[in-house]
């Protein structure tokens, strides 16, 4: 299935996604982009499923808060997501052959009517002449790999999963770098179209989409996941994870789960072989305050001025450092022991590494902090922005955390034009930190 070096076997590759809603250990996704120059992300809507008398309302808001989350992180990749009104299988069969695709890739199903219709794709394809590729992308394990002494499928649960958690962990599936989508592809507007097909509904849903499901995991891995044995059957108590939501829809992979939850268990040594790119230019933008971040600027700012920073600013500055311009975590933490009034080496130290993901009691390394929505969180009203940042001074609160987004008349008049532009796009960056720290892990475990 793998392309050799960097020829591509195909010009042109359809994914097709159903329950497997993300960017992150997404092997169909992964696969395709290794293998095609460009690349069709597609959802099918098939308004006769979401329309049915099962068809439960809160289920359907989630399903649209994962399409649109989708959206943008393929969108931070170079892509998008298309979205076609039909029917499957009929909608996808006669897209591929629209767009003259040569290969559809997509997970496998398991369940009956799930099989019933890839068949039907399957064979619609190749009578078209079309490839088509069936990754595991659902399941850790898929069920016939699982099998007792003598051969046959589990009919109790314990001895099951025994021989389930002595299966190997797979690596998880390489974010690609980019989606190149076709100029002339189209599909509904997904952020205008989507959002008016959520229904009104009086329960209080939570929240879809891969980053949800992303922080969902960080909260439990921070939190209860160690007592999970001693917490899980107490209804009146937060004990379990809540990613069930996540995992139906594949927002998360239970790969991914797994990997992380075993990863609690250890030292994180191996992130100590992060391929960082030490780019002098970008820690010089840090050190002074010109990142084109206010909420970034600021802080290192107030830190040149009077040798001490808040505690947020320095998770905030810190997670930038490494995880925006993907700086060495030990650039940073000798700066600020060069620049703290109260610069100590197991403080400052112990904070860089939790940051960083390398330390014993460490954040994992998918969380990054978002300056902007940090900086929204924390200085609503941009006071200390403007207190740090005096470029930004007469810029009004809904702008002063975005100035990038304002047009040249408005920098004219607010007088913020000397306030230089973002020097990273934080969507992009986002997601190269994360395929570096990948990279770091999996080469830790060969």
């Amino acid at each position: 299935m793998s392309s050799t070096g960097n020829v591509k076997r195909f010009k042109t590759a359809l994914v097709w996604f159903r329950r497997d809603l993300r960017t992150i250990d997404n092997r169909a996704l992964a696969q395709a982009c290794t293998d095609a120059e460009y690349v069709i992300p597609l959802f099918v809507l098939d308004k006769a499923i979401l329309s049915r008398a099962d068809s439960c309302k809160a289920r359907v808001n989630f399903l649209m808060d994962c399409l649109l989350d989708l959206n943008e992180r393929l969108k931070a990749l170079g892509g998008r997501l298309i979205v076609l009104n039909g029917t499957n299988p009929e909608t996808v069969a006669e897209a591929a052959v629209t767009w003259k695709v040569d290969c559809v890739y997509f997970h496998r199903e398991f369940e009956p009517a799930g099989v019933a219709r890839d068949n039907k794709v399957l064979q619609s394809l190749a009578e078209s002449r079309i490839e088509s590729r069936q990754v595991n992308n659902l399941m850790h394990v898929e069920p016939e790999r699982l099998k007792t002494a003598a051969g046959s499928p589990y009919t109790v649960f314990t001895p099951y999963k025994r021989s389930w958690l002595n299966e190997p962990l797979d690596s998880l599936a390489d974010v690609p770098q980019k989606v190149s989508l076709p100029e002339s592809i189209r599909g509904v507007n997904v952020e205008s179209e989507l959002p008016g097909l959520k229904a009104a509904v009086d329960q209080d849903i939570p929240e879809g989409g891969e980053t949800a499901a992303l922080d969902l995991l960080l909260q439990f891995v921070q939190g209860s996941c160690g007592e999970y044995a001693s917490r899980r059957d107490y209804p009146g108590i937060s004990g379990t994870s809540r990613l069930s939501p996540h995992l139906h829809l594949g927002s998360i992979s239970p790969r991914t789960v797994r990997m992380e939850v075993e990863h609690l268990k250890q030292i994180k040594h191996e992130l100590n072989s992060v391929p960082w790119e030490d780019n002098e230019a970008s820690f010089a933008n840090w050190t002074s305050g010109n990142t084109g971040y206010p909420i970034v600027d600021a802080a290192m700012r107030q830190l040149k001025s009077q040798a001490w920073m808040h505690n947020r600013a320095r998770m905030i500055v810190a997670s930038f450092l490494c995880k925006d311009l993907l700086v060495d975590w030990r650039w940073g933490e000798r700066y600020f022991m060069q620049n703290l009034v109260d610069g100590d080496l197991a403080s400052n130290n112990g904070g860089w590494q939790w940051t960083a993901g390398t330390g014993t009691d460490a954040q994992p390394y998918f969380r990054i902090f978002n300056p902007t929505s940090q900086a929204l969180k924390f200085d609503p009203n941009g006071d200390y922005v403007r207190r740090w940042v005096p470029e930004l001074a007469k810029v009004p609160a809904a702008a002063i955390h975005t100035p990038w987004k304002l047009s040249p008349g408005e920098k004219q008049y607010l007088k913020c034009q000397a306030y230089p532009d973002p020097i990273v796009d934080h969507s992009v960056q986002r997601l190269r930190a994360l395929e570096l720290y990948r990279s770091a892990r999996k080469g830790a475990s060969k």
